[in-house]
C-alpha cells in the first residue's frame, strides 16, 4: 500500500486505517501524476504495522535532514514470546538483488521518485517488480539509508478460518 504524506503529522492522520488514502501496489502510476506531498510511504499489506507517532517523527527528521531518496527502518515483530527484532542490512550502492529487504515499511522522498522518473522513466506497472525498478532508478542519484532503529512493528495478519471442504 502506498501513501503521500508532507509531514510526520499528516502521516499519522492517513495511517493505514483510512482506506480513502491509500493505494494498492496493483496501480502505482497514479502516485506519479498526483504527487502534492513531499514523501511516499510504503506499507506491505500482507501483514499489520504499527508505527507510533514519535516514530514517525524520527523518520521524517532523517529523510528531511538527509535528503536521502528512501529510507528504511529497523523492525520489531510479535511473537509468543513478546517481541523479536529484526535488524536490517545496510544498502549496499549499486546492488542489483530483487531480494534486498527493506523491511514491511519505508518512506521515499516524492522530490528523487519526480527526478528518477523524469531522468530514466516510470517504473513497470508490473506489482512483482514496481518498488525493485523504482528503488534502482531512485538509487542512481539519490542515497538509500538504512535507519538502524527500531521503529515499528509488525504481525502476521488474522486470516479468515477456511470453511468446508478437509484439512
Amino acid at each position: 500500500m502506498l501513501w503521500s504524506a508532507s509531514n510526520e503529522k499528516q502521516a499519522a492522520d492517513r495511517w493505514p486505517s483510512v482506506s480513502s488514502v491509500i493505494k494498492d501496489m496493483r496501480r502505482p502510476s497514479s502516485f506519479f501524476t498526483n504527487l502534492s506531498s513531499d514523501y511516499l510511504l510504503a506499507v506491505d499489506s500482507a501483514v499489520n504495522v504499527l508505527c507510533p507517532e514519535h516514530s514517525l517523527q524520527r523518520l521524517f527528521a532523517v529523510a528531511r535532514d538527509t535528503g536521502a531518496g528512501l529510507v528504511y527502518p529497523d523492525f520489531l515483530t510479535t511473537a509468543t514470546s513478546g517481541l523479536d527484532s529484526h535488524p536490517l542490512t545496510d544498502y549496499q550502492s549499486g546492488s542489483i538483488r530483487d531480494d534486498f529487504n527493506f523491511g514491511h515499511f519505508f518512506i521515499l522522498s516524492a522530490e528523487a521518485i519526480r527526478t528518477a522518473v523524469k531522468k530514466y522513466g516510470a517504473p513497470g506497472a508490473d506489482p512483482d517488480t514496481f518498488l525493485y525498478d523504482l528503488r534502482l532508478k531512485i538509487s542512481l542519484d539519490s542515497v538509500i539509508l538504512h535507519l538502524p532503529e527500531f521503529l515499528y512493528t509488525s504481525s502476521i495478519k488474522n486470516q479468515p478460518e477456511k470453511t468446508g471442504g478437509k484439512s
